[in-house]
């Protein structure tokens, strides 16, 4: 027998530009005043994905030097230029 560990919805959902799926959006604090829209929630996928937009408030300002030694990270940048250090 075959189970599915994954609940998903029955159907698509779109999540515009400016807002956030479950109204999940949270402003940062400390380095950058950058907000971030969920898009994709964990909720919509067990806590095996999420993806976020994040609007830039602070000139040159995005997230100090990171790592995380268990999940992917990656960008898409809409408009304007980033800078990144791999």
């Amino acid at each position: 027998m075959k189970t599915n560990i994954f609940s998903r919805e029955e159907k698509g959902f779109k999540v515009k530009a400016g807002e956030a799926r479950f109204k999940e959006s949270y402003t940062m604090k400390g380095v950058t005043l950058n907000t971030l829209d969920i898009k994709i929630s964990a909720k919509d996928t067990n806590g095996n994905l999420a993806v976020f937009e994040q609007t830039g408030h602070t000139p040159k300002g995005g997230p100090p030097l990171h790592i995380h030694p268990f999940q992917d990270e990656w960008f898409y940048v809409l408009e304007g230029e980033y800078l990144f250090q791999v």
